[in-house]
């Protein structure tokens, strides 16, 4: 089980959006290698009208996939498959692809093999905290791109106003809104399959009753889980957060969805257990109807 993250570090508290929670890892077992040639063979006839043959997609409406992490691509390849992520489009390209088709797939797309991913991992948990050393926060984020150089075009999207916070080290384009209710309100449709909340201040506050209220309208097709981290702050600090929540949550059939805890395993384990391209899922789909169902 794996899970994709962004850190949003600020002001308002750490945020951590999940783009893509635990998915149903592509049926039976992975090829003890996979096979990148082949992968590319599969893009050319089963990929390239949408995405390109390389991933590299020129069509606004389709995302490109160099770049991802190849366990992802296999595994949203078997939900698609499944029907567990509905998309009659994707379900019929997905359909003939055995498991092997699906991880050799990953690798063609993948600029480094998942493994990379974790040892790069490693060399970020050296960093200092930004305000503590500049420097070294820069180099070691410097390290990593040396090593890895490679890799798709990417969005940073820094916190609204502060003027001294770094902006992602890793993003190839840089985006400052300057209206903090529309930059949040962009990344946390993204983040459809769950948001993690620390402790935060005024920016923090905002961006969870702007979660909740797409949740209770179900404004971009799916409703999502809210992941309070730390019971001191959110149960005893300032309890009216995840109170207003909860009770918004109660009236408008989401309730499930609003967990508080202490343990990053915790964290984990509840978005998968409230993925809503899992296998099974009940969550809504489409928009909340006038008279509120």
């Amino acid at each position: 089980m794996r899970f994709f993250t962004r850190f949003a570090p600020g002001f308002a508290g750490f945020i951590t959006l999940v783009y893509a929670a635990a998915l149903p890892a592509a049926e039976g077992a992975a090829p003890a290698k996979a096979d990148p040639a082949r992968g590319r063979q599969v893009a050319s006839t089963v990929c390239v009208a949408c995405h390109g043959a390389d991933g590299n997609s020129t069509i606004p409406t389709n995302p490109i996939l160099a770049g991802q992490v190849a366990d992802y691509i296999a595994n949203q390849l078997a939900a698609f498959k499944s029907g567990a992520r509905p998309s009659p489009i994707m379900k019929g390209m997905a359909s003939p692809l055995s498991p092997e088709d699906m991880h050799n797939l990953g690798a063609w797309f993948a600029a480094y093999p998942d493994d990379d991913l974790d040892a790069a991992l490693d060399v970020l948990t050296g960093a200092p905290t930004y305000p503590s050393d500049r420097d070294r926060f820069v180099s070691v984020a410097g390290t990593v791109r040396e090593r890895w150089p490679a890799g798709a075009d990417s969005l940073g999207v820094p916190t609204w106003v502060y003027a001294d916070e770094p902006t992602s080290a890793f993003s190839t384009h840089v985006a400052k809104y300057f209206t903090n209710s529309i930059r949040e309100d962009g990344l946390l449709a993204l983040a459809r399959a769950g948001v993690v909340y620390a402790a935060g201040g005024a920016g923090t506050a905002q961006e969870i009753f702007t979660d909740a209220a797409q949740n209770t309208n179900t404004l971009y097709e799916v409703r999502s889980p809210m992941v309070f981290f730390e019971r001191a702050f959110y149960e005893e600090a300032e309890p009216e957060l995840v109170a207003a929540v909860r009770r918004q949550a109660a009236a408008f059939g989401w309730a499930e969805l609003v967990t508080v805890v202490d343990d990053a395993s915790d964290v984990l384990a509840f978005l998968g257990a409230h993925d809503p391209d899992g296998r099974g899922s009940t969550v809504a789909r489409g928009r909340r109807r006038p008279d509120g169902r």
